[in-house]
């Protein structure tokens, strides 16, 4: 199942966006360590072009809690 996320998230095109960005949070709930900083930092910053602030710091917050102490999410 996550290679299939994985695998539809790399298929949505720019044009996709929202969706591109639900689905990599759902992926986020599924990651850890340095995975998941990279999908949560990369999740904030969709967030962000989308004009979703509150979105982006949920991204950020799932990241820490994922990914404690790592630089890229403060």
């Amino acid at each position: 199942r996550k290679s299939l996320r994985a695998s539809l998230y790399d298929l949505l095109g720019d044009d996709e966006a929202a969706e591109r960005a639900d689905l990599a949070e759902e992926m986020l709930g599924e990651e850890s360590g340095e995975a998941a900083a990279e999908r949560a930092t990369a999740l904030a910053d969709l967030r962000e072009r989308l004009g979703d602030a509150k979105a982006a710091l949920r991204a950020l917050e799932r990241g820490l809690e994922k990914a404690p102490g790592d630089a890229r999410l403060y």
